[in-house]
């Protein structure tokens, strides 16, 4: 009886201690787990961080040190005419001064795909004065130069007078032209052969500037027109007011 007792004693302490072990482990595992700090936790999604970064904005390049683009206001007839009264009427009168296939201050007007004005505007030593003059060719192609006129508010109701001297023969697809403008719309006033010389002929165009017209928008040409295959030698230009 005593051994059973003794063997029951014993089993009884084996089975507490063996589940007391498994107890012990049980525990450890099933310890609560910490909540993840500020630290731990990815910032919330934003607007500023989901958008995608805008794209760049293509501008115009400027050179360095280039001004900042300004806005010019339509000028009035005023101030127009009191630019232009700071000004020689005309320069370069008798083409001696030539650059980048142009005589200065004159500025081309031409008309043809892949034309160079260079084979169409030259220099020539045949002058009427000086030791240059203009040779302009048309070769079936509209040509031309012009160059603005200076005569400022004297020329208000007065009579603007303009000559030129052109090598014989003249073509007859030469236009000598003073243009101006009224209300914004432009006035044309022609030349013609006043006078024939041996070597040179002289064309003139003279014509009153009314009140309402626009000193300050004048401009002399010389174009050959497309339909000739013609050439013509300009020199000696001039424009004055008859006050």
């Amino acid at each position: 009886m005593s051994r059973f007792i003794q063997s029951f004693l014993i089993t009884a302490l084996i089975t507490i201690a063996f589940t007391g072990c498994s107890q012990g482990g049980t525990d450890t595992a099933s310890e609560p787990i910490d909540a993840p700090t500020a630290q731990d936790t990815p910032p919330a999604a934003t607007e500023e961080t989901t958008k995608p970064a805008p794209e760049p904005v293509a501008g115009p390049i400027k050179a360095p040190g280039a001004a900042e683009d300004t806005v010019d206001e339509m000028k009035t007839v005023e101030e127009l005419v009191a630019e232009s009264e700071a000004r020689p009427i005309l320069s370069n009168v008798s083409f001696e001064n030539w650059i980048d296939g142009l005589p200065v201050v004159w500025r081309g007007n031409y008309t043809g795909e892949g034309m160079n004005p260079e084979d169409h505007i030259t220099p020539v030593t045949v002058a009427h004065d000086g030791d240059r003059a203009m040779r302009l060719r048309a070769a079936g192609k509209r040509i031309g130069v012009w160059q603005p006129v200076s005569v400022g508010g004297k020329a208000w109701n007065n009579t603007v007078v303009a000559e030129a001297y052109v090598k014989n023969p003249v073509p007859p697809g030469l236009i000598f032209r003073y243009t101006y403008e009224v209300a914004g719309e432009p006035v044309n006033v022609d030349g013609a052969i006043v006078e024939e010389g041996e070597e040179w002929s002289r064309m003139r165009l003279s014509f009153v500037m009314p009140q309402e017209g626009n000193p300050g928008s004048s401009k002399l040409s010389f174009v050959i027109r497309d339909f000739v295959e013609a050439a013509a030698i300009i020199d000696s230009v001039s424009v004055w007011v008859e006050e």
